[in-house]
């Protein structure tokens, strides 16, 4: 077989950039209920933002040794202009009240973080907020469905 074989570093940095991405829009998409652009339109998002990529970024220079703070920044900000004005799918899945990955995503870097002497109390905090938040929009929709169900086909009320 005459195939390169990608390094132990090189498979780390890419799945660390794919987690810190999602570690950080992920749970600020669903706070915010905005798309990735708007995240960082106002002094509070982008202190939320850098505190977010600043955990990460501790976490992740454990592991991957050589890793700068400008390397993960770059990361953060390639992403936000190939994704732009989208909307990340963390929001979609909560506001259509699927679950989402939030546990996977920020809870293994709290976890790590913790393990390593890193804790990530900006990311614990918004993990908090954000399945507050979740619970309370699938409530909205559990009670829009249970309005919905009340309603005959031609949209009467069949309780009357």
């Amino acid at each position: 077989m005459n195939a390169d074989l990608v390094s132990r570093t090189s498979t780390l940095q890419r799945r660390f950039k794919k987690h810190i991405i999602n570690a950080v829009f992920g749970p600020m998409s669903i706070m915010r209920e905005c798309n990735n652009a708007q995240m960082f339109a106002d002094p509070a998002g982008m202190q939320i933002a850098a505190d977010l990529i600043n955990e990460a970024y501790a976490v992740a220079k454990y592991t991957l040794q050589g890793l700068e703070p400008h390397t993960v920044f770059g990361w953060i900000e390639k992403y936000l202009a190939s994704a732009g004005e989208g909307v990340h799918e963390m929001l979609l899945d909560a506001l259509e009240g699927k679950e989402t990955d939030i546990d996977v995503v920020s809870g293994w870097l709290i976890e790590h973080g913790r393990k390593i002497g890193r804790p990530c109390h900006t990311h614990e905090a918004l993990l908090v907020q954000a399945h507050a938040k979740l619970e309370r929009r699938k409530e909205e929709l559990a009670a829009q469905q249970r309005r919905d169900g009340k309603k005959g086909v031609h949209g009467n009320d069949e309780s009357a």
